[in-house]
């Protein structure tokens, strides 16, 4: 969300593969192993014009699959992925 914010959008949709996370953020369900994550995710968002998250499998997404098996057997530089205005 920074690296969106830092590049100038303010209005995104982002997508998670992490049904929890989005269940969290919508039902504002209160977890304390969660709660900075969570607290930052809520600020970074009041910082959008427009703003939503929203939960798609990672089997509807192939790039976020390869990137999570990926993952597990080297470490990225840097977490941001994409970045591309909605159509």
């Amino acid at each position: 969300m920074q690296e969106v914010l830092k590049l100038g959008n303010r209005e995104i949709r982002f997508e998670s593969d992490c049904e929890q996370l989005i269940k969290l953020l919508e039902e504002d369900k209160d977890w304390p192993a969660m709660e900075p994550e969570l607290d930052e995710i809520k600020a970074l968002s009041a910082d959008f014009t427009e703003f939503s998250i929203a939960y798609i499998p990672r089997s509807m997404n192939l790039r976020a699959d390869s990137l999570a098996k990926g993952g597990r057997s080297r470490v990225f530089g840097s977490p941001f992925v994409n970045c591309f205005a909605p159509s």
